[in-house]
């Protein structure tokens, strides 16, 4: 069984880049600590092939976003509470691209599509085929992907199917147990967990009232939001029915009066989940992951072709090569000692 080495590029530049901007460093050395990383987590043994997704711009979630407007004229739209991206950031990011690119290393993109559907989408296709997949990430949305290898049956013929990691930028390989004891609840579950919850990095309104903890215990209760909501509805009738039936008792001046059971949900619980269904389903809309991309799966597994060294571009280059670059280049990128990858055969 081979592995399939998943680089999430922008999930390990942006948090790199936001220490840097607080530190009040240059945005080139967020760059170039990016183009490290990931050129020592390609390298890495263990891994048979490595592909890196990259976001493309504008996709489907910010539609839907939208749609939180009918209730919240306010809503700045998905991913509206980030800061704008000025011009120098977005040219740091093109350049630790265009080094990947010059490692060899296939760089996926998806117009429409955010690189976390793209990697949700080669780790959907590589497990079934029988790889096992390590996306390297910090993005904590990635981790709905994790899963165990398994043997399965079909057609009464034993089918290996892969299973999916993690690997932080620290090198912390993420399973199946960590994310369960990270936030209550098991991978197959955070998107509806960020649905309740909310996501305010992106900008995901989640249920009122609904904090980690309650939603990670009523998951881990009930398996999903819907069967929440169902048990929510009869609680409510029981509550209805109980309350009925105590008017009842006191008009009747029945002494003592009747007890009832206690409800499943608190009042305030009870009436945000039934309150927020509509809300809900717009947010699991934006959580949930895509795995219908359509990318070249081909190229996953096709010999690495390294890209002609422009050394414009390259943040990895030394001293004196950046001595030779414009002025304009060495504000953006600063140099660096990691060495481009070697290229890797199949």
């Amino acid at each position: 069984m081979s592995t399939i080495r998943l680089l999430d590029v922008a999930g390990l530049f942006h948090p790199t880049w936001r220490v840097k901007e607080s530190a009040g460093r240059p945005i080139g050395e967020a760059a170039a600590e990016t183009v490290q990383v990931l050129r020592e987590r390609a390298a890495a043994g263990g891994a048979d092939y490595v592909v890196a997704c990259c976001d493309s711009g504008r996709c489907f979630r910010h539609d839907i976003a939208l749609e939180y407007r009918a209730t919240d004229p306010d809503y700045r739209g998905y991913k509206g509470n980030r800061p704008e991206r000025d011009a120098a950031l977005i040219a740091a990011l093109d350049r630790v691209i265009d080094n990947l690119e010059q490692d060899g290393v296939p760089v996926f993109r998806a117009p429409g599509f955010e690189a976390d559907d793209i990697l949700a989408t080669l780790a959907t296709w590589a497990t079934a085929q029988g790889h096992d997949v390590e996306i390297v990430s910090d993005d904590k949305d990635l981790r709905a992907l994790v899963c165990a290898s398994m043997t399965l049956t079909v057609d009464d013929e034993p089918v290996q199917h892969g299973g999916v990691s993690v690997v932080k930028r620290d090198g912390e390989v993420i399973g199946p147990a960590d994310v369960k004891a990270k936030f209550g609840v098991e991978p197959h579950q955070m998107a509806e967990y960020l649905a309740m919850v909310g996501d305010m990095s992106d900008h995901i309104k989640g249920i009122p009232g609904i904090g980690e903890t309650k939603a990670a215990a009523m998951l881990s209760t009930y398996g999903t939001f819907v069967a929440i909501y169902e048990a929510a509805e009869k609680d409510a009738e029981y509550v209805a029915e109980c309350e009925c039936k105590l008017a009842l008792a006191r008009e009747e001046k029945v002494r003592p009066l009747p007890t009832f059971a206690k409800p499943k949900f608190q009042n305030a619980t009870r009436g945000a989940i039934l309150a927020s269904r509509a809300l809900f389903d717009i947010s699991l809309r934006l959580t949930r992951l895509r795995t219908d991309v359509p990318v070249d799966l081909a190229a996953v597994t096709a010999p690495r072709v390294p890209k002609p060294r422009d050394m414009g571009f390259d943040v990895a280059m030394s001293e004196n090569d950046n001595a030779s670059a414009n002025e304009e280049e060495d504000d953006i990128m600063t140099p660096s000692e990691s060495q481009p990858l070697p290229p890797m055969g199949q």
